[in-house]
C-alpha cells in the first residue's frame, strides 16, 4: 500500500513525530496526525495509532497544558482535530482540557464583520482559505467527538458560505487564496482578494469541503449551500484538470501560461476531496478523472536509495503572494510536508481502485 509506503517512510525520517516540520504544535504536525488517524482506521495497525499517541502525550502534560500552543492562529488548532479524535477513543482527562483550552481561543478570537475568522491575529481582518480547513477541521471534530455540537457545526457552516462568498472568483467555484476586508495587506485592495487561485489552498477548501458533508447532517440549516458549493467546486476542477497528466497546475485555472506547472499537493487533495464527497454530488456536476490524476501522481513518487518513499512538485509553506509570478516561482522541494501527507489521504481513496 502506497499510503502505507509513505507512512513508514516519515516515521523513519522523523522517529520522534514532534520533529515534522515545523517542530512543534502548528497545522503541518495537525495535518499529519489526521493522515496517520485515518491511516489507522484503514488499517487498523497500532504503529499508526502509537505514532499519534506519542505526539500529543509529548506535546501536553498531566494537567492538560498545550506545549508551544500559542494561541495566535487558526494554524494552531488544526492538531485538535486528531485530539478531539484520540479524547474520543481513549477518555484521558489531559486531551479533555487540552480541547477545552483550544475551544476556548474562539470565544475573543478577531472575526471581520461578516464574523469571518482572521487567519491569525497579528494578520488583520485577513481570510486565507486554508484557514478554512484549519479552523473548520477542529471545530467540525470537537463538535462531533466532545461539547457544543450544534455550535460548532453551525460556525462551521456559517464559516464556510462567508468564505466562499468572499474568496470565489466571480462566480466560477474556485476560491483565491486570500481576502482582506480593510486592504491591509500588501496584496489586496479594501474588500479585495489576492491575485491567484493557489492550487493547495484551494485544495484545502475541498478537504474541508467533503469532510464536512460526512460529519454534519443533511438536515442542519445551511448544508444544503454546502453541498451546492462542493458540486460547484468539483465542476469548476473538471474544466480545469490537464487534459494529458489529469493533474492541476499551480495556479488552477491558468493551464498553459508561461511558468505554471502541476502540483502533486494539491492534486492529492482534490484526488481525496472528490472520492470522499462524491456521493453528495448532484446529477448535473462534471466529476474529473481522478483515476488518470492518481495514475500520474504516483508517477511522481519514487523510492531513493535507502528504500524511502519521496514526492515531487510541491511547495512547502506558501503564504499569501502578491502576484502571478510570485507564486509560480515559489520553491519547490522534494517531501513538502502538506503533499506527502495529502498523498497519504489521496493513496487511501484510490488504491485497488
Amino acid at each position: 500500500m502506497y499510503a502505507e509506503q509513505m507512512a513508514t517512510s516519515i516515521i523513519e525520517r522523523y522517529p520522534d513525530p514532534v520533529d515534522f516540520p515545523y517542530v512543534g504544535w502548528s497545522y503541518s504536525q495537525g495535518f499529519l496526525m489526521w493522515g496517520f488517524i485515518k491511516l489507522y482506521e484503514k488499517t487498523k495497525k497500532d504503529v499508526y495509532l502509537k505514532y499519534v499517541s506519542e505526539f500529543y502525550d509529548e506535546m501536553i502534560d498531566t494537567r492538560g497544558n498545550v506545549s508551544g500552543f500559542a494561541a495566535d492562529s487558526l494554524d494552531v488548532t488544526l492538531p485538535g482535530a486528531g485530539l478531539a479524535w484520540l479524547y474520543d477513543k481513549t477518555g484521558q482527562t489531559k486531551y479533555k482540557l487540552a480541547l477545552e483550552t483550544i475551544y476556548k481561543m474562539f470565544e475573543t478570537y478577531p472575526r471581520n464583520a461578516d464574523g469571518e475568522f482572521w487567519h491569525g491575529k497579528a494578520l488583520s481582518h485577513q481570510v486565507w482559505v486554508d484557514g478554512l480547513f484549519m479552523g473548520g477541521l477542529f471545530l467540525l471534530k470537537y463538535g462531533q467527538y466532545g461539547d457544543d455540537q450544534d455550535k460548532c457545526y453551525s460556525e462551521v457552516i456559517q464559516q464556510l458560505i462567508n468564505g466562499s462568498r468572499n474568496l470565489q472568483k466571480g462566480d466560477t467555484g474556485l476560491l483565491y487564496h486570500g481576502y482582506c476586508e480593510d486592504g491591509s495587506a500588501e496584496w489586496s485592495s479594501i474588500g479585495g482578494t489576492s491575485s491567484d487561485v493557489w492550487s493547495e489552498g484551494l485544495g484545502w477548501y475541498a478537504l474541508i469541503l467533503a469532510e464536512t458533508l460526512q460529519t454534519i447532517p443533511d438536515s442542519m440549516s445551511g448544508m444544503s449551500a454546502i453541498k451546492a458549493q462542493f458540486a460547484k467546486l468539483v465542476t469548476a476542477l473538471a474544466k480545469s484538470q490537464d487534459e494529458v497528466s489529469g493533474m492541476w497546475y499551480d495556479i488552477v485555472d491558468k493551464p498553459g501560461i508561461t511558468d505554471n506547472w502541476l502540483d502533486s499537493s494539491g492534486t492529492a487533495m482534490f484526488i481525496s476531496a472528490i472520492h470522499d464527497g462524491h456521493d453528495f454530488l448532484t446529477e448535473q456536476s462534471v466529476v474529473p478523472d481522478i483515476k488518470r490524476a492518481w495514475r500520474s501522481l504516483l508517477a511522481r513518487a519514487y523510492l531513493s536509495a535507502d528504500g524511502l518513499m519521496n514526492l515531487m512538485n510541491a511547495c512547502d509553506g506558501v503564504p499569501v503572494q502578491r502576484n502571478y509570478e510570485a507564486y509560480v516561482h515559489f520553491p519547490r522541494t522534494i517531501n513538502a510536508k502538506e503533499a506527502i501527507v495529502a498523498f497519504i489521504l489521496a493513496s487511501l481513496e484510490m488504491e485497488n481502485k
